[in-house]
Parts: C-alpha cells; sequence; structure tokens
C-alpha cells in the first residue's frame, strides 16, 4: 500500500464495496475487509407499514403547501415578519423530521433532503429573507437562528442515515 496508485486503487474499491451494501448483501470476506478499513455498516432505514408511508406522504405534503404559502405570503407583502413563529418547520416525527421513509425512490430522498439544506441552513436562509428578518433575529443567539440551526442539524442527520453512500464517496 506504499505505492501512491495503490491508495487510489483501495478508495476506489472501497467506495464501490460500501455503495454495494445498500443493494447486495456483502460476503463475509468483503465485510471483513470494510471492517478492517472502519467502515460502519449500512442498516437500511426500517420499513414503515403502507399506512405509516401514507401519513408520512401527507406530512410531507402538508409541509411543502405550508412553505409554498409561506414564500407567497413573504414576497406578496412588504411588512410580513419572518421570525421564529411564522416559518413552517418541517413536522416529521423527531429523528425522521422530513418524514422520508423506505418506499421514496432514492432520487426523492437526495432531492429532499438537498431542498431542506438549502430552505433552512441558517445563511441561505438569512440571505434569502433577510429583508423580512428583524434585526434582533440575524443574531446567531436568537431563537430563530437556533432553530435554523437545529433542523439543520437534523437534516444533516437524516442525509447520514438515509445516504451513507455519498458520506463514503467523499472520504
Amino acid at each position: 500500500v506504499s505505492r501512491p496508485f495503490w491508495q487510489e486503487e483501495i478508495n476506489v474499491l472501497y467506495v464501490a464495496m460500501s455503495r454495494a451494501q445498500r443493494s447486495l448483501r456483502l460476503s463475509p470476506e468483503v465485510a471483513g475487509f470494510l471492517d478492517l478499513l472502519g467502515h460502519q455498516p449500512y442498516i437500511p432505514p426500517p420499513r414503515a407499514s403502507p399506512g405509516e408511508e401514507e401519513k408520512l406522504n401527507e406530512l410531507r405534503l402538508g409541509d411543502e403547501a405550508r412553505w409554498r404559502i409561506f414564500e407567497k405570503e413573504v414576497q406578496g407583502r412588504e411588512d410580513f415578519v419572518v421570525d421564529v413563529t411564522t416559518v413552517p418547520w418541517p413536522r416529521g416525527p423527531e429523528g425522521n423530521e422530513l418524514g422520508l421513509h423506505s418506499g421514496m425512490a432514492e432520487d426523492q430522498v437526495k432531492a429532499l433532503l438537498q431542498l431542506s439544506l438549502m430552505r433552512f441552513h441558517p445563511d441561505k436562509f438569512c440571505a434569502r429573507w433577510r429583508a423580512h428578518i428583524p434585526q434582533e433575529e440575524r443574531h446567531r443567539d436568537s431563537k430563530l437562528q437556533g432553530k435554523l440551526a437545529e433542523t439543520t442539524r437534523a437534516v444533516l442527520a437524516l442525509k447520514g442515515d438515509w445516504a451513507p453512500a455519498e458520506s463514503a464517496g467523499d472520504a
């Protein structure tokens, strides 16, 4: 492994194997190799019942509708105040704030995670809605900034749980 090109080959092999484990059952040898490299095994999210999946789908649709209404209100009224009480925060259960479930397509999950990070990341949020955010809510210790940071951390945790192959590829 002292040769530089071998390290690159091992990295490519690691990424391929760690991504394969999302769809395939790895042999004990491959799993052992990944374990030697310090890889955390992929544990698929628990399968929700069809009724639970439907509730989560309705929750996400409701959250999206609330966000669209929020955007229209803010853009349509110069006097609209954006604070912790007027932002339509995601309403999923704790640990699954976006209401993801294993019946969703992988590209749908990735798109929702990315969209949520764009919406709730404190820097991006404040850049977009700055004119409507009161001065006292712009500093780092405000309730709005705290809730934005909390929501962003929750979405990043979901991203780690639902898209482990991407983080493995970045290593």
